[in-house]
């Protein structure tokens, strides 16, 4: 099994997350934050903007994620003002609140069946419109939830269930949903084509990133995912590899390099005592775009980085090896 999302750049007129105690854009959850609970530094306000990236478990029952007052203070009483509860055993995305000790209605209907599949990534954002909450999941509108409670009286954002948190932020936006998601999905890896190659739709450029997830199979030896670009000084139908990025079971190391106008540049790797990538096991790859570098993370960890050395905006192409 294989996902990909490659997310666009975001929208450049958006507030930065900072700005209410959010995780920044660069920054990522560990892996073992499920049951996550924040306490927001202000609170909601019309056109807030709520992303968070997940990876669903393979044998997941639920997951639910709460806008709530005093979620945080156990010696307060707790409203949830709204709960969004995609059921795998249902296969069914539940919308209530419960408020004065109460569930209210529950809400089930949506625009698009569960969006929500066990074993694969999804990105989905919550926004705040002035007489409701508007989902987007994977870049495609979901469903909306009326008011019941003024969103300024949520303070506190609870993520429980059976997810790996890998991303949560906040942001002021005009844009909804913030950001187009290409998703590929391979349910079945031998019958996936290698070298697999995509186009990439939009060029890349800051906070760009790539989300893949995948089964190393039990024979493997190595892999790799390279970010291409055309060579126009090539004499031959070489592409640029931009970036590549490349486990090599057997030797128990990640190589970094790029191969830039049909030659190799200097190879970049580290000792580690133990790789992130093992045969059987399925593993979460995020490449993140900044400034100055690459950012690698691995099941929701910091891996490597590694320095531009062409601009990510003569990216147009990734491949993945192996």
């Amino acid at each position: 099994m294989l996902s990909i999302i490659e997310a666009d750049n975001t929208d450049d007129q958006a507030d930065q997350s900072s700005d209410y105690d959010f995780l920044t854009d660069s920054e990522t959850c560990p892996i073992s934050n499920v049951p996550y609970l924040h306490n927001l530094k202000n609170r909601l306000m019309l056109k807030n903007n709520i992303l968070i990236k997940g990876f669903i478990s393979s044998v997941a029952q639920r997951f639910a994620v709460d806008l709530g007052t005093h979620l945080y203070d156990k010696f307060k009483s707790k409203e949830v003002l709204f709960h969004f509860n995609p059921r795998f055993d249902q296969n069914c995305v539940v919308r209530n609140s419960h408020i004065n000790g109460e569930w209210g209605h529950e809400e089930v209907h949506a625009t698009k069946k569960n969006p929500f599949r066990r074993g694969q990534i999804f990105i989905m954002e919550i926004y705040v419109m002035k007489s409701e909450y508007l989902v987007s999941v994977n870049g495609v509108h979901f469903c909306s939830f009326l008011h019941r409670v003024h969103p300024t009286n949520v303070d506190s954002i609870s993520i429980t269930g059976d997810i790996q948190l890998l991303k949560v932020e906040l942001s002021a936006r005009d844009m909804y949903p913030s950001t187009e998601r290409t998703i590929l999905l391979v349910d079945d890896p031998h019958k996936m084509k290698f070298p697999f190659h995509h186009e990439l739709k939009y060029p890349v450029m800051e906070m760009w990133d790539l989300t893949i997830t995948g089964t190393i199979l039990e024979y493997a030896d190595k892999f790799s995912v390279d970010l291409c670009g055309a060579c126009d000084k090539c004499t031959s139908p070489h592409t640029n590899i931009i970036f590549h990025l490349n486990p090599r079971l057997t030797q128990n190391y990640v190589a970094r390099n790029s191969f830039l106008h049909e030659q190799w540049g200097f190879e970049e790797s580290h000792a580690i005592q133990r790789s992130p990538f093992m045969r059987g096991q399925t593993f979460i790859l995020e490449i993140f775009v900044t400034t100055s570098k690459y950012m690698v993370s691995v099941n929701g960890k910091h891996f490597c980085s590694f320095e531009h050395r062409l601009p990510p905006s003569a990216v147009d192409s990734f491949e993945i090896h192996g």
